[in-house]
């Protein structure tokens, strides 16, 4: 499952962690790796950057709309995903909201409590501000 997460060049990225404790109130932007453990009560989206990955982990609550290339969830987020090139949800993964997917990866026991959509790689815009899923 975690396997996309070791090419050489996702390992030499910078990561951030949003450490199991913390609250973060706000958007969030960046470049390299996000691992949240913590809680996010706001959105996150990654810079122009290919690489870029956000990992939820079990512990972690993100509050808001999730948007990366790569989104790898074993956590919980209201709101809705969106990845240019891959989601990954784990076993423990709750989305309370629209996946939009180039490619996705599902273990069992996974949930998803709105809607599955396959992304145009055409499309640019994967969730809209307003926390609604662009159709």
């Amino acid at each position: 499952m975690w396997k996309s997460l070791m090419s050489s060049s996702r390992r030499q990225s910078d990561t951030t962690l949003i450490s199991n404790g913390t609250v973060v109130d706000g958007t969030i932007t960046f470049a390299g790796i996000l691992e949240v453990e913590g809680r996010i009560n706001g959105n996150i989206s990654a810079k122009d950057d290919e690489q870029a990955v956000v990992r939820i982990q079990q512990s972690g609550h993100v509050y808001g709309n999730v948007v990366a290339p790569l989104v790898v969830v074993n956590g919980t987020v209201t709101g809705n995903v969106g990845s240019s090139d891959h989601v990954e949800l784990a076993s423990h993964a709750v989305i309370n909201g629209d996946v939009k997917y180039n490619l996705i990866e599902m273990m069992k026991g996974a949930q998803v409590n709105r809607r599955l959509l396959f992304a145009d790689p055409a499309s640019t815009a994967l969730v809209q501000d307003n926390g609604e899923s662009d159709l």
